[in-house]
């Protein structure tokens, strides 16, 4: 599945939800496939039912997360500036 991706690549990843190793882990049969210290999960394979699991945001153009953050300032939410 990783096959050709680059050792570090930019995904867009929702400022409300947190997926942590440790709750996967316990998981007989899920494996990591990408991850990152500050984001989380961000890929799983299931080997055994022959599925895979994106935790982020391939979906987002460039400027999705910005048009999300305006968006909650706007309607008065207490947000961090997302990072990068």
């Amino acid at each position: 599945m990783m096959q050709g991706i680059a050792d570090v690549f930019e995904i867009p990843v929702s400022r409300h939800t947190e997926n942590r190793r440790a709750d996967i882990e316990p998981v007989a049969g899920l494996s990591v496939l990408a991850e990152n210290e500050t984001a989380g999960l961000g890929l799983v394979a299931d080997d055994a039912n022959r599925r895979f699991y994106m935790f982020n945001h391939l979906e987002y153009d460039s400027d999705t997360l910005r048009q999300e953050y305006d968006r909650d300032v706007q309607s008065g939410q207490d947000v961090q500036l997302p990072c990068n």
